[in-house]
């Protein structure tokens, strides 16, 4: 049996030759950012798997290597298997919206806590780009840190949060963007990093994480907890011309293209032949 998330494991009898799926561990590494009751419970799956020693597949090799830091086990193997990601905004219609008239970076995603807006923000304005005609676009719904993160941007020039918006004008405003900023706490996989270089557009995203495997050796990457360096990043991909962003783009998305609906479907077909072997580590 298959589980394509490690808590449906905890409702029903578990063998040491089914497969669970693991996207992450955040809830366990930092609880901060999820339901309160999320990292027990699935603390409580992990040590369960971790007796039992089922087949385990990943999504990340970052993933996957701090899994097995924090529950090892001799598991019978422990895979990597991407996840593939077409996005549909490519083949979305053009958008009626008018072009926006001042350059801009695009930020993508609820605004929940993992995903850094504060101190995006706080680097935004070390940049000082918004004293030379930039703005910073969000777009994504509500989350836990909606309060702060609207009371600080209230009567901003140059920072916006546009809410829900859909693939047409998503797509036209990854295409507009001087660069996609994402610099993310906690990501498992991070889908915005995939569209962003997918429609012509520099992604900046976290390093030592998910998103600095998804993105490449092109990729520019922060600390994601030091306002200068995302600030320097800033002020680095504001300076390029269009060209060298749009080559750097199209080299992240050729980096990208392993994450296809072909190569999932080799790399299952590959786990589900395989012999029970010990992990590698």
């Amino acid at each position: 049996m298959v589980f394509v998330d490690p808590l449906f494991s905890l409702k029903t009898t578990l063998q040491p030759d089914d497969i669970i799926v693991c996207h992450d561990i955040g809830p366990v590494t930092n609880p901060e950012y999820f339901d309160p009751n999320a990292g027990e419970m699935y603390d409580r799956a992990y040590r369960r798997i971790q007796r039992i020693r089922p087949r385990l597949v990943f999504v990340s090799d970052f993933t996957r290597r701090a899994y097995l830091d924090r529950y090892p086990s001799a598991y019978p193997f422990a895979e990597v298997a991407p996840l593939f990601f077409k996005s549909r905004l490519a083949a979305s219609p053009a958008s009626a919206d008018k072009p926006r008239q001042r350059p801009y970076f695009l930020m993508v995603g609820g605004l929940e806590r993992r995903k850094n807006y504060i101190s995006a923000l706080d680097a935004f304005e070390a940049s000082h780009l918004a004293d030379e005609g930039f703005e910073l676009i969000v777009v994504g719904p509500r989350g836990n840190l909606s309060k702060e993160f609207l009371s600080r941007i209230a009567g901003s020039q140059s920072v916006s949060h546009l809410g829900y918006a859909t693939d047409a004008r998503l797509a036209a405003l990854y295409r507009g963007a001087v660069a996609l900023f994402f610099p993310s706490l906690l990501e498992g996989f991070g889908v915005p990093a995939i569209e962003a270089p997918n429609l012509g557009t520099v992604p900046i995203v976290s390093r030592q994480g998910a998103l600095e495997e998804i993105v490449g050796p092109d990729g520019v990457l922060v600390d994601p907890r030091s306002v200068s360096d995302m600030a320097k990043a800033l002020t680095t991909v504001a300076a390029m011309s269009p060209q060298q962003r749009s080559a750097m783009a199209v080299r992240i998305s050729e980096h990208q293209s392993q994450y296809s609906r072909a190569n999932f479907r080799a790399n299952w077909r590959r786990i589900l032949q395989l012999r029970t072997e010990p992990a590698r580590t």
